[in-house]
């Protein structure tokens, strides 16, 4: 005999409130995603203290733009007070996300996260091209 009762398929759940479910898959990929974006913007602010200490040494007082805006957010991501924030923040949403209380806004959460690590990325990569661009054009005549 066939099973006619309401249940979800074995990859979804349902929220916390029983208004719909939302595949599992969706879910972990949002934290991933989330992780995925904190991972890069660490990284991304460990290599800018690179950029900070090249420009220092060469005497560089005009750096572009971009390059100190992800010096700024290297310092931020360093310090340990807006690290451990940061890691609070991913691991609560995270747990957010996985008890289905996100679920309406997993699809733009996740586009958020998307966007964040292209640009994040983009900017990291464009502040050391501008820099060593700048540095090259500062280099003296020798």
């Amino acid at each position: 005999m066939k099973d006619t009762s309401l249940r979800p398929p074995e990859d979804a759940s349902s929220c916390i409130d029983g208004t719909r479910s939302i595949p599992r898959p969706r879910r972990r990929l949002y934290v991933a995603s989330l992780v995925g974006a904190f991972l890069v913007t660490v990284g991304i602010g460990l290599l800018a203290g690179g950029i900070e200490g090249t420009s220092r040494r060469m005497g560089v007082r005009d750096a572009p733009i971009v390059a100190e805006l992800v010096a700024w957010l290297g310092r931020v991501s360093r310090d340990p007070l807006w690290l451990g924030l940061g890691l609070g923040i991913v691991v609560f949403l995270s747990l957010l996300a996985l008890k289905g209380l996100l679920d309406r806004i997993l699809k733009l959460l996740i586009g958020l996260n998307v966007v964040w690590l292209v640009v994040f990325l983009l900017a990291g990569v464009l502040s050391w091209a501008a820099l060593l661009r700048f540095l090259g054009a500062v280099r003296p005549a020798g």
